[in-house]
């Protein structure tokens, strides 16, 4: 289970630390995913928020994190979940999308 969370120089938040107790997830216990696929979703977006060239007119939600959880317990394979939760949503751009399916290849 993650227990604690920590965002440091995102949008708005200088730094944040939460720490996480039972009852309380993100992610795992809205879609009951394995706490490793989590952090690799969680991963996913930090890489993505990361990558300012591609002039994304909206980064990677919470939302969009969950409908990947969902896509995989479900039984898709993870990075094509990804891929459709994530990356698509986010761009029809083929060299954002590119990097994007980069991203996940290399974290899933």
């Amino acid at each position: 289970m993650i227990k604690s969370l920590e965002i440091k120089n995102y949008a708005l938040i200088r730094d944040l630390s939460i720490d996480l107790h039972k009852g309380l997830n993100i992610i795992t216990g809205e879609t009951g995913i394995e706490d490793k696929q989590a952090r690799s979703l969680v991963s996913i977006a930090k890489k993505v928020r990361a990558l300012t060239e591609l002039s994304l007119l909206e980064s990677v939600s919470t939302r969009l994190l969950i409908d990947a959880a969902k896509l995989i317990q479900a039984g898709l394979p993870p990075r094509y979940a990804a891929t459709v939760a994530i990356a698509e949503p986010l761009t029809d751009d083929p060299d954002a999308l590119a990097a994007i399916r980069q991203v996940i290849e290399l974290t899933l």
